[in-house]
């Protein structure tokens, strides 16, 4: 039971950092700023989920994009933080409208953190 729970687990985080790590290690870099949001999502016990909208301008072009990186709220609330925050974004260029935010680092730790429970999960099954 704990090694099909394990590997869920690690295959979900690398689909999570998969994205990330491919647009940080192998994109381009640009200068932005936080818009606003897209994409609400209903979450669990009255939580939702908004993906940030970035703007950002690279060879003299103005892009607006959504973002790997998210934030949660309480349901019927309106998202403000981080608004008309500057960050930098990494984009690839065939594919400009979908961004991660470089400045933050949440994704990274929810998939390494999901990583090593995966792992920690088939070392008890194989122990056991």
């Amino acid at each position: 039971m704990f090694l099909l729970i394990g590997l869920i687990f690690c295959i979900l985080s690398v689909l999570i950092l998969k994205n990330r790590i491919g647009l940080v290690l192998f994109g381009e870099k640009a200068g932005g700023n936080i818009i606003g949001y897209c994409n609400r999502v209903n979450g669990f016990k009255g939580i939702d989920t908004y993906n940030y909208r970035v703007e950002y301008e690279y060879n003299g072009r103005t892009y607006s994009a959504v973002s790997l990186e998210s934030v949660q709220i309480a349901r019927n609330n309106i998202p403000n933080k981080n608004i008309h925050t500057s960050v930098t974004v990494c984009f690839k260029k065939q594919k400009p409208e979908i961004v991660t935010i470089y400045d933050f680092k949440s994704t990274s730790a929810i998939g390494g953190i999901m990583f090593l429970m995966g792992i920690l999960s088939v070392v008890i099954d194989v122990v056991i």
